[in-house]
């Protein structure tokens, strides 16, 4: 690391530092810890439903999958319709 790397990072910690011991003092920082559950969990199923579109939407780039995933599809409709169930 060169000299000013480490300034702009020593000088980006104690900003950090700063605000960190502003937000302890009025009790913000309690509020934060709380909601961070939830944030963490919105936060993974949003990447959740990118990655699942991501790869449909990579689905024409690989024919065999396309086709076992139409064979599927047609053998789930024949068998709910044995069943009797209406698709």
């Amino acid at each position: 690391m060169t000299r000013f790397h480490k300034l702009a990072s020593f000088i980006v910690f104690l900003i950090v530092f700063q605000i960190w011991g502003i937000f302890y003092t009025q009790g913000y920082i309690l509020e934060v810890i709380k909601s961070l559950p939830t944030y963490y969990l919105i936060l993974y199923g949003s990447w959740a439903l990118y990655t699942i579109g991501r790869e449909l939407s990579r689905l024409k780039d690989y024919p065999e999958e396309h086709e076992y995933l139409v064979s599927q599809v047609w053998k789930a409709k024949e068998f709910y319709k044995s069943k009797g169930i209406p698709i």
